[in-house]
């Protein structure tokens, strides 16, 4: 699902909060990271800041560090992979997905609020829902 308003829909909810931040290794997360870092030394939430350079090692630092986690932030990675599917995670773990790269998986799109993503891309074109879960054998039924 889209963050509708960034404040309160995604930093307000960190407050207070133990945070995973995953980072990937390219300039752009590295920037975010450190606004986050300052954003967070700001408001006092502690985090575990972790870089992340592909799947395997995303899989492997949410494993590691996840004891405790209810939120994950995740920059400029894990966008377009199944996050829920590939991690496992327990259902009270909350993903922030901040990431550039495209197209976004839509699992995550369509989650029910355990992957939220907070940057939406007006010109990516995402299919309706039924478009892409329906059930084909109500196709037969009404033929």
């Amino acid at each position: 699902m889209f963050i509708e308003d960034i404040k309160t829909d995604f930093y307000d909810v960190l407050l207070g909060n133990r945070v995973l931040l995953l980072v990937h290794y390219d300039v752009d997360a590295i920037c975010t990271c450190k606004i986050l870092q300052e954003l967070f030394k700001c408001d006092n939430i502690s985090y575990t800041l972790v870089p992340v350079g592909g799947i395997s090692e995303l899989k492997s630092a949410y494993e590691e560090n996840n004891e405790e986690i209810k939120y994950v932030v995740l920059v400029n990675c894990g966008g377009t992979i199944d996050l829920v599917d590939i991690l496992q995670p327990e259902e009270h773990v909350v993903f922030f997905v901040l990431d550039s790269h495209k197209p976004t998986d839509i699992c995550n799109v369509y989650s029910d609020g355990q992957v939220r993503i907070v940057y939406k891309d007006s010109e990516e074109n995402i299919p309706n829902f039924d478009d892409i879960f329906r059930d084909d054998e109500d196709e037969f039924l009404y033929r």
